[in-house]
């Protein structure tokens, strides 16, 4: 009989010494290596007859052989950041309502007059809406989560902002337009009435431009939300929870990270 010896030759990492096989057949160690079961590692070669198994939540992600486990993170906002932008938005929403109601009250003061009370009601409830951009990005999708909610946060946050901005800044341009119209009637000798109606076409205009632009823009690539497997990217580009590698495509990550060899 032959009784078999082991060699001095180690297993491979991903791979562990078969006691069982070497003892049945008669083979070397080298022969006797076996890929590690799912889940389960060696980092190094060894001489080892039974692999690591991958500890904590780490994974093998199905596969046999494997030298590392890896830990999915779905690099989502933390409750940390976004109670800070809800409490942002909050704050937000109570100043500008806050403003609204104080205008209204003082309507009928000659500085609320002369300041002109609809555009500046305009710019409270632009910094509302743009504001509301924050809620619309808070929208998170996990590993093994329907995306479809976030991705409507993702292409309505740029309609959002967008036209709250440009209801504030186009209010602000009507309002200086007013005021320049004005000092030119009075510097020509005329008397003409140049009310806010007559500068609202202002604030439309700009609105639907920008309206067209993002309309435009979310019909030819529109911002969804995609999970990905970024194992190999060394170092991608992340913004926030987001990880881009178009200009118009913005992804989940899923990183993935090595245990410590205990």
């Amino acid at each position: 009989a032959v009784i078999p010896a082991q060699s001095a030759i180690a297993c491979p990492a991903g791979d562990f010494f078969n006691e069982s096989a070497q003892s049945n057949s008669g083979s070397l160690l080298k022969s006797s290596c076996q890929p590690c079961p799912v889940d389960t590692y060696t980092l190094n070669p060894t001489k080892a007859s039974e692999c690591t198994p991958c500890p904590g939540d780490s994974t093998t992600n199905g596969l046999t052989g494997s030298d590392k486990c890896f830990v999915y993170d779905d690099n989502l906002l933390s409750v940390g950041i976004l109670s800070f932008g809800y409490v942002a938005v909050s704050i937000t929403w109570l100043l500008a309502l806050g403003f609204l109601v104080w205008l209204l009250w003082h309507r009928s003061d000659p500085v609320v007059k002369v300041s002109q009370i609809e555009f500046l009601a305009l710019i409270c409830f632009g910094a509302m809406v743009s504001s509301a951009a924050v809620i619309a990005l808070s929208f998170q999708a996990g590993l093994d989560e329907d995306t479809s909610k976030a991705s409507a946060g993702c292409i309505a946050a740029p309609f959002l902002y967008t036209i709250g901005w440009v209801l504030q800044y186009s209010s602000l341009s009507a309002k200086t337009y007013r005021l320049f119209q004005t000092m030119m009637n009075t510097r020509r000798m005329r008397r003409a009435s140049v009310t806010a109606l007559h500068m609202l076409p202002i604030v439309i205009i700009c609105v639907l431009i920008d309206a067209t632009i993002v309309i435009v823009w979310t019909i030819k690539s529109p911002l969804v939300v995609r999970k990905v497997n970024l194992n190999g990217w060394k170092k991608p580009f992340r913004l926030r929870r987001l990880t881009v590698y178009s200009t118009s495509l913005p992804l989940v990550r899923t990183n993935r990270r090595e245990p410590r060899n205990q």
